[in-house]
């Protein structure tokens, strides 16, 4: 059955107060606030860590400036330059943690009260969610935030994923965004994989049994299709070109997993759950799956093309470089031509 969201209370006023007095009560009732303490010390020691790594790095670059200038290395001009470079880097992390919580709460006041209009529960976190894809079965530090479920007409769950692996002695903090709907109709177990390269997609892998399924076509290209051999023409029955088309359209930066009845869209990054873009996603989702069982025949995404440019700008990852050459370049390079200029006319 068709699903269209209630969208009016993702671009509602936000009143700033009661977003953040009913923030503070939701982390008390469900118990997050020793994880909301823990999470910010945390980010607190990284600010530190990073600032004041950042600073060595100055100085010494400071210091190499003013010896290939005649100079006689540390002195009080290179502490004074090193802490100007690493300046703005302090300002800007320490104005995160002022705008920061402002934009959760908001979106937190939005998504709570987009859930009340649509019939949806939602929780803040979930440790250690309890899901068959094989996403859930690696790494540690798991939590599910945002948690939106949908009882009926078809039973779905949203939400943002954290988790953490390891490589050889590094920690390595990683992230994703998962839609699971349930099928209405037994589908063979399989797992969908875009072609493009990502480090998230390294941290999972297909269920063991499953092997390499080859597609022809534009759907061969975008994607790399695994499942049990015994499985290979049930997968292809389900796969239509219709079907095809659509996850070309709507997961290709993404993954699918099929597993124990549930669909699983997988974005390899952190989602804006707040976003009208994201829900538009899920009922075209939801529009998928419902074609699915009914024997993918007939599968159809919205021809508005403003929601295919709002879909392609919540899952473009990409940031501007602007921030980094502003905030971190630029006060290096005159920090260390100034380094230069000043030992230059000291001697």
């Amino acid at each position: 059955m068709p699903v269209s969201f209630d969208m009016s209370a993702l671009s509602a006023p936000v009143d700033p107060a009661v977003a953040h007095r009913e923030f503070q009560e939701r982390i008390d009732r469900e118990g997050r606030r020793t994880g909301a303490r823990v999470g910010m010390a945390w980010s607190v020691f990284q600010t530190v860590v990073l600032v004041a790594g950042g600073g060595i790095l100055a100085a010494l670059a400071v210091v190499a400036v003013q010896l290939a200038f005649g100079g006689e290395g540390l002195n009080a001009a290179t502490v004074i330059i090193a802490a100007l470079v690493v300046a703005p880097l302090a300002v800007a992390r320490v104005r995160s943690y002022r705008t920061g919580p402002d934009a959760v709460e908001a979106d937190v006041y939005r998504l709570t009260r987009f859930a009340a209009a649509n019939g949806l529960s939602h929780v803040l976190a979930e440790s250690d969610p309890d899901l068959p894809a094989a996403l859930f079965q690696v790494g540690g530090a798991r939590v599910a935030s945002d948690v939106m479920v949908a009882a009926s007409p078809r039973r779905f769950e949203v939400a943002n994923y954290s988790y953490e692996t390891w490589t050889a002695r590094t920690r390595m903090p990683r992230s994703a965004t998962f839609a699971v709907l349930e099928s209405g109709i037994p589908l063979p177990a399989m797992t969908i994989r875009a072609a493009s390269p990502s480090d998230q997609a390294g941290a999972w892998a297909p269920q063991p049994q499953q092997t390499p399924l080859p597609f022809e076509g534009g759907f061969g290209s975008a994607f790399r299709v695994f499942c049990a051999v015994e499985d290979a023409d049930r997968v292809r029955a389900v796969l239509t070109e219709p079907v095809q088309t659509a996850l070309i359209a709507l997961v290709r930066h993404g993954d699918v997993e099929i597993v124990g009845g549930s669909v699983f869209f997988l974005a390899r990054r952190q989602l804006r759950l707040a976003d009208v873009a994201f829900w538009e996603w899920v009922e075209d989702l939801v529009a998928m799956v419902d074609a699915v069982d009914d024997g993918g025949v007939r599968v159809g995404t919205s021809a508005d093309p403003a929601r295919r440019v709002r879909r392609e700008a919540l899952f473009d990852g990409r940031r501007s470089s602007r921030p980094f050459v502003l905030g971190c370049l630029l006060p290096l390079v005159v920090g260390l031509a100034a380094a230069a200029l000043v030992t230059a006319f000291s001697h």
